[in-house]
Formats: structure tokens, sequence, C-alpha cells
């Protein structure tokens, strides 16, 4: 696999990579549910359908927001319209039911304030899911040179933003010399 980015320090070197094999965060504990139209291309979400609107009225939805895609030079999600007509388009929604919303804040009434918070939680989700499809998860090498020998240090992967790489190494970026 070929590094995205390399870097050097001592006698150390430092590979970026993308991980290749990392796990949809839709199978992660999510606030949200994602339902999108059946497509020929791409299985997005948890709920594929061909009736989305008949699909929701079996959810009592205490949240829902628009789901977008967009389709060139690589994929996006978003909660939010792209605005470009010819290569996106609502797909979906990203919903989160009345009952999971009070399981999820320990709450008996959905306030503004909770449904705020659920909203931002929901257009995280969605961003992650975005980086998933889009193939931006990242993961890191680090070897080292000892008496002619390249010696691995420390490898691990699941990085959705190269500075987390920097971040679990204990490390700034720029203690590192690009290469």
């Amino acid at each position: 696999m070929e590094a995205l980015a390399t870097y050097t320090k001592q006698n150390q070197t430092l590979e970026i990579i993308y991980d290749e094999c990392a796990i949809s965060p839709r199978e992660w504990d999510n606030l949200g549910t994602i339902i999108t139209m059946n497509q020929r291309n791409y299985k997005l979400g948890e709920i594929q359908t061909d009736n989305i609107d008949e699909k929701l009225k079996e959810y009592d939805i205490g949240l829902i927001l628009p789901l977008y895609f967009l389709d060139h030079s690589g994929v996006s999600l978003s909660t939010q319209d792209f605005n470009d007509k010819w290569d996106s388009g609502q797909i979906g929604y990203v919903f989160v039911t009345k009952e999971k919303l009070k399981e999820e804040y320990s709450v008996k009434r959905i306030s503004k304030k909770t449904l705020e918070k659920a909203k931002n939680v929901l257009e995280s989700e969605i961003k992650t899911y975005s980086q998933y499809v889009n193939g931006e998860v990242f993961g890191f090498k680090i070897t080292e040179q000892k008496n002619n020998e390249t010696e691995n240090i420390d490898a691990c992967s699941g990085f959705y933003e190269i500075k987390d790489v920097f971040d679990h190494i204990g490390d700034k970026k720029e203690e590192w010399i690009e290469q």
C-alpha cells in the first residue's frame, strides 16, 4: 500500500495511509437511522426502500433531516443541499425516534435544546459517514531504522482526520519532517 504522506523524525519514519479495511461508522452505536431510496449503484444507510414516505409512517419520528448526495469526482453526503442540479439531489433522510431521543438524553419531554443537540449529532454522523463512503479514513505505520534493519514500532487505523493520527501518537505534526 502506497503512503499518502511520509514524515521522518530522527531514525523513525511515519507513513500515513488510507485505511482500506475501515469499518462503516453505520455499524457504530448511532443516534440516527438513515433511510434512502433503493439505488442501483449504492446501498447507503440502514434502510433502503422504494417508498420512503410509507416506510417513515412506521416510526414515531422525533427529529428528521434531509439527506443529500453528491456524485462528482467522489461521493459526498450532507444534511444541506449541495446546490448542484446535475450531480446531486436528496436521496433520503436521517432520523431519530422520539423514544430514542428520550432514552439517549434521559428526558421525559423533548425540548428545543434536546433537538438542537440531536441535530448536531445527526449532522456529525452524516459527515463521518460521508468520509467513510468517500474513502477518507486513514491509518499510519511507524518504522525505525536500527542496524540496517527496519523495525515496525507502531501502527493503527480508523482515523477520520489526519490530525487525529498525530494526536494518537502524542506528537505534533511540526515535530515530523514531511518527505
